[in-house]
């Protein structure tokens, strides 16, 4: 099982192979609830939808890729959109397509 989000990224650079990333989903994969933005995750690959939620400002990816890196900054410079594929527990990225298809 795995998950997926769509929307730009704003990316944090520490180094060049350490990086945060932040996910601004589109207004498909974003919720509102009681004044705090959510990150909506769908999975990807179940006939029954099913999805995960979180909260917009506390999720982050933590990036150790050079070229991954570059490409998101990329991206994030040009306010393209992404489709990021995570795990089913959402912690880790598995897939990432540039630009999304929407």
């Amino acid at each position: 099982m795995s998950y997926v989000t769509q929307g730009t990224v704003q990316v944090e650079c520490r180094t060049k192979t350490n990086a945060e990333i932040f996910i601004n989903p589109t207004t498909d994969h974003a919720v509102k609830h009681n004044e705090k933005d959510y990150i909506v995750f769908v999975d990807a690959e179940s006939p029954q939808p099913q999805s995960q939620l979180f909260e917009k400002k506390t999720k982050s990816f933590t990036i150790q890729e050079e070229h991954f890196i570059e490409m998101l900054t990329k991206a994030a410079f040009k306010g393209t959109k992404i489709e990021i594929r995570m795990n089913a527990e959402c912690k880790k990225i598995e897939a990432r397509k540039i630009p999304a298809t929407l």
